[in-house]
């Protein structure tokens, strides 16, 4: 046998055989990536468990989608009556800050509105030391107000879920609390976390009002799987992580209190801004696939529902 020409020809036949390979991994059309190991879901049972040890007891969202895509979240400027606002009043306008709010300010000597280029809307009293404090009886006048309000800045968004209402003993107000969503047939409600209106109204007056809404776009991109929320409350009691601390805080032994968990979009990065008063078309946010952790009394906690990473909150 020729050996120096089978040596040869078995090294071209490797070569041509890593080229096939490298052109089959890279080049072409692959077999589909397998689903990641955390896509297996951890059983709830041992979960319960551990939960009831801190007095909690998990509320987890039905029909959850395997997948998600991603979104584009971009912030949705309201259209204001300022005369119904105002109810007629004269008002000035200029440049400033309220709250949590910069861009342009509406205020006469009684209350202020201010609307920034990014979506944010804050409404308030200037004297509130003079509002007259709201009765539990007066439930329905403030409801009354609140719609009032709505219909001034634009009307009550279709897409909002609530109100949840309560009673602030401290301000003397009534709470209403609504929370944005995306009503999708398949995987039911899916959360805006960054998405929320908060007003504080007695019967005779609404005394603040908070808003930023978001109006969502599709991203040409493939959805991403979903990590099942039981995989991510195991690895945060397993490492006694952000989850814990919460539960350590906010738990009670009388009783069980009900964790939520939620799923939905939260805010991304946020772009680069336009120059303030330029004008410009609101900046588009990433919407990331999230896990939301609600606890009664607590704040919430967001996770990424790709990594489990813990995201920080933003509101409003």
């Amino acid at each position: 046998m020729d050996w120096p020409r089978a040596k040869t020809i078995l090294i071209v036949a490797l070569a041509l055989l890593n080229i096939f390979l490298y052109h089959q991994v890279y080049g072409g059309v692959g077999l589909p990536a397998p689903e990641e190991s955390y896509l297996t879901a951890f059983p709830v049972e041992a979960l319960v468990e551990e939960l009831a040890v801190y007095g909690v007891q998990p509320k987890i969202q039905d029909g959850v989608p395997p997948r998600l895509p991603p979104v584009r979240l971009i912030p949705r400027v309201p259209a204001l009556d300022l005369d119904a606002v105002f109810a007629g009043r004269r008002y000035e306008t200029r440049q400033g800050t309220l709250g949590y709010c910069t861009g342009t300010l509406y205020s006469t000597d009684e209350d202020v509105l201010c609307l920034s280029e990014d979506g944010r809307l804050v409404y308030a009293v200037v004297q509130r030391a003079g509002v007259e404090r709201a009765r539990r009886a007066d439930l329905d006048a403030a409801r009354q107000q609140v719609e009032a309000l709505f219909e001034a800045v634009g009307g009550p968004p279709a897409d909002l879920h609530g109100p949840e209402i309560t009673f602030d003993d401290q301000g003397g107000t009534f709470v209403f609390r609504y929370e944005q969503v995306i009503e999708d047939a398949a995987a039911g409600p899916l959360w805006i976390f960054p998405g929320a209106v908060e007003i504080h109204a007695t019967g005779r007056r609404v005394v603040s009002y908070q808003q930023r809404l978001w109006d969502v776009e599709t991203v040409d991109a493939a959805p991403a799987p979903v990590m099942p929320v039981t995989n991510l409350l195991h690895r945060q009691l397993e490492d006694r992580d952000r989850l814990v601390d919460l539960l350590e805080q906010f738990g009670s032994d009388r009783g069980h209190r009900v964790l939520q968990l939620r799923l939905g979009y939260a805010l991304g990065p946020a772009p680069e801004a336009g120059t303030p008063g330029s004008g410009a078309q609101p900046p588009a946010y990433e919407g990331r696939p999230a896990w939301q952790a609600l606890l009664q009394g607590a704040p919430p906690l967001l996770f990424d529902a790709r990594t489990g990473a813990f995201i920080e909150s933003v509101w409003p």
